[in-house]
């Protein structure tokens, strides 16, 4: 609570400073001191000796970010999983990394450094070569800033140091940790199907052979799993991977007698993704939850992702030349999220103004207009075509025509009427009086 400062200020004027080359902080009245730039000790120095209360002031914690940390006394060298030796064909000696050749210029440096103050060189000799030692400190971690001279291998080409490892689409972080290839995921061109229901998405053959499902073997489905094995990793409905227990993984591809593997409870089968597997679909950009909806997935020929035409208005898409990206659920637990949370059926009705989003759209719209108007009526044959489309499990029959003569001839209405779900629900308007 006592904010009082424990010095007293000496109401000196700071001298003023800016950046001068390779990041280097150098004074900008250089006729009142000897040296143009400031030495590293010198800054430590002063750092070190900020009082902890100034510490606090000015925004750092004393344990946890003291300015005296932003300089370096001691540089971590990364292990060799960071900076692989590059083995290229033809060459008798692996080529190192760039972060390994960085690496020995520091140390060649620092040694040399090391040498002129045991043979107590001259201040110009020490003061140039912590110079160059500054240079290649700041060239191992950022090689891409135009103020600093790039550091470069001996054909001329840039070094790529640890900064441009890690920033940008195809460094480390988004690259390969927020993004990554897998065999769980698909991406291709859309086209309509008005023929398949609004929760399901039409998957190429091709592609069902590549997306996989981890099927755990158990009692129940150790038959199953094993014809699917036979089919191998070619065949739809068969299998690409088998993972034992020990988590030993064998691919399908690569064994020539598919009778030799032999499946254990607790054993996982990479399987192919078959009809109705849930799925998740979307398309880019995803601007709400709709935009990512789970589907029931059904193998198709051909070479594109079939979409039902209602479910364009969520998706906001067109069939123009638009991809959508397809995501398999890799577990029972996720596979049920989605069913009962993002499955299309359960996305109707929007939350962002309550009111559907998924509606009528196109031709199915303009034929529900054209097949209730007063004055539509149809021949037998025309019914019979209509009613070919109804569910097989629904046991229709057909009502009489509403014109006998000349011709049979069916309203609209009626045919319509077969595909409404039965309701019997009997109820009088607000108007009508009591019976």
């Amino acid at each position: 609570s006592d904010h009082r400062r424990m010095k007293v200020p000496c109401k000196s004027k700071p001298v003023a400073i800016e950046q001068g080359q390779d990041f280097l902080i150098k004074y900008k009245d250089t006729s009142k001191t000897e040296e143009d730039y400031l030495s590293a000790e010198y800054v430590l120095r002063i750092f070190e000796n900020i009082s902890d209360q100034d510490v606090r002031l000015m925004g750092f914690n004393v344990k946890r970010s003291h300015p005296k940390w932003m300089i370096l006394k001691v540089l971590p060298v990364p292990p060799l999983a960071v900076r692989p030796q590059v083995v290229s064909p033809g060459q008798s000696v692996p080529s190192q990394d760039d972060i390994t050749h960085k690496l020995v210029d520091i140390i060649k440096i620092n040694n040399n450094l090391i040498a002129l103050r045991n043979d107590s060189s001259t201040d110009t000799a020490m003061n140039d070569t912590r110079k160059l030692l500054q240079y290649h400190i700041t060239t191992y971690f950022i090689n891409d800033k135009p103020s600093i001279l790039r550091a470069t291998t001996k054909n001329g080409r840039p070094l790529k140091v640890i900064s441009q490892r890690l920033k940008g689409k195809e460094g480390h972080l988004r690259g390969h940790l927020s993004g990554k290839r897998d065999d769980f995921s698909a991406r291709s061109v859309i086209s309509p199907d008005p023929s398949i229901s609004i929760d399901q998405v039409g998957v190429p053959e091709d592609l069902a052979k590549i997306l996989t499902f981890p099927e755990i073997v158990t009692t129940t489905n150790q038959k199953w799993l094993e014809s699917i094995v036979m089919k191998g990793h070619d065949d739809i409905g068969g299998a690409n991977y088998v993972t034992n227990d020990h988590g030993t993984k064998t691919d399908l591809a690569f064994c020539n007698d598919l009778s030799t593997i032999a499946l254990s409870p607790g054993y996982i089968v990479d399987r192919h993704i078959r009809d109705n597997d849930i799925v998740i679909f979307n398309r880019q950009p995803s601007l709400h939850k709709m935009s990512m909806m789970g589907h029931r997935a059904l193998l198709m020929p051909a070479r594109t992702f079939r979409l039902n035409l209602c479910d364009t208005t969520p998706y906001n898409a067109d069939f123009d030349g638009d991809e959508m990206n397809l995501h398999v659920p890799q577990s029972q637990a996720a596979r049920a999220e989605v069913r009962h949370i993002m499955a299309v059926p359960k996305q109707i009705i929007s939350p962002q103004a309550n009111r559907p989003v998924i509606g009528l759209v196109q031709d199915a719209l303009l034929g529900c207009r054209l097949l209730s108007k007063r004055d539509t009526f149809l021949t037998r044959n025309q019914v019979m075509n209509l009613m070919m489309w109804l569910p097989t499990n629904k046991d229709t029959i057909l009502p009489p025509p509403c014109i006998l003569k000349p011709v049979q001839l069916w309203s609209g209405k009626q045919v319509f009427s077969l595909f409404l779900p039965k309701i019997n629900y009997d109820h009088f308007s607000n108007g009508v009086r009591d019976q």
